[in-house]
């Protein structure tokens, strides 16, 4: 008996490791529905050298998207995802029975399940223009707080350094739009190298009045983006030796700022699931 069971369990990993093998090929059949290229902003090393400690397998990138998210009253003009709305939450499968003004809204909602989805996440585009311009702002605004006294010295070199530091590592990344299906939002979005189309987890909840500038912002309801689904992308040991070298002992051991050392040819098939076709290390 316990051979037969060792040979079933043998045959199990056979057939299960033989469907993982032919969607990984049907994935990367054809034309890629798009090919983008990352650097250290987007494709980041998780731990030590991107050894992952749930997996002992090589070397993965972890893909690293900017969520915009600002905490401070004032900056909630700034939303990311001003865009999705109540309509697209209808869209993609919530029921908006609530008003936003009801007490029980925020409870409501929250309890509600994620729907899955597909993402487009922009690569360098406005949105990231937009991102920059306003760290810009916080710079200039920091300034003018220096020299009115509102800010100590110590103070504003703390935060000018935390403002700089976030504009010269931050993720080039945005979620722009979500849908049901990836082939509408294709359509919208064609440029292939700059827009991905990925699945994702999206929430919802109720964004809270915002007075900040001056600008009164009601209660509103909107959806997030809990999570990309694949966040992780293999590096092929081919390419994982080019990656080690191309980075200074400081960046493999976690110490130091990321900054960009490696620019990351990334394709997505058929299945929306990402692979690594090239790594070119950079000067930074």
């Amino acid at each position: 008996m316990k051979r037969y069971g060792l040979i079933l369990s043998l045959v199990l990993v056979l057939v299960v490791n033989g469907f993982v093998l032919v969607g990984v090929a049907y994935n990367r059949s054809g034309d890629p529905d798009s090919q983008v290229v990352l650097t250290e902003r987007e494709l980041r090393l998780p731990y030590y050298l991107g050894r992952s400690e749930r997996e002992n397998t090589g070397i993965w990138l972890a893909l690293d998207w900017n969520s915009y998210d600002y905490i401070l009253p004032e900056e909630r003009m700034h939303d990311p995802y001003v865009w999705f709305d109540k309509t697209l939450l209808e869209t993609v499968g919530f029921a908006c029975t609530l008003s936003a003004e009801n007490p029980k809204a925020p409870d409501y909602y929250y309890r509600m399940l994620p729907r899955r989805v597909y993402a487009v996440l922009e690569v360098g585009g406005t949105v990231w223009e937009d991102w920059k311009n306003f760290q810009g702002e916080k710079l200039a605004a920091l300034e003018g707080a220096r020299k009115s006294g509102r800010k100590t010295e110590e103070k504003y070199q703390e935060e000018r350094a935390r403002i700089e530091r976030s504009i010269r590592t931050s993720s080039r990344l945005f979620v722009v739009n979500v849908g049901k299906a990836p082939e509408p939002l294709r359509l919208r979005f064609p440029d292939r190298s700059r827009y991905i189309i990925t699945p994702a987890l999206v929430g919802i909840h109720v964004v809270p009045l915002s007075a900040g500038s001056g600008n009164k912002t009601p209660k509103r309801i909107q959806g997030y983006v809990r999570e990309i689904l694949i966040d992780h992308v293999h590096v092929p040991l081919s390419m994982g030796m080019p990656l080690e070298t191309a980075l200074p002992d400081e960046v493999k051991t976690g110490r130091k700022d990321r900054v960009t050392h490696y620019e990351v040819t990334l394709r997505y098939g058929k299945r929306y699931e990402p692979w690594i076709v090239d790594i070119e290390p950079t000067d930074g």
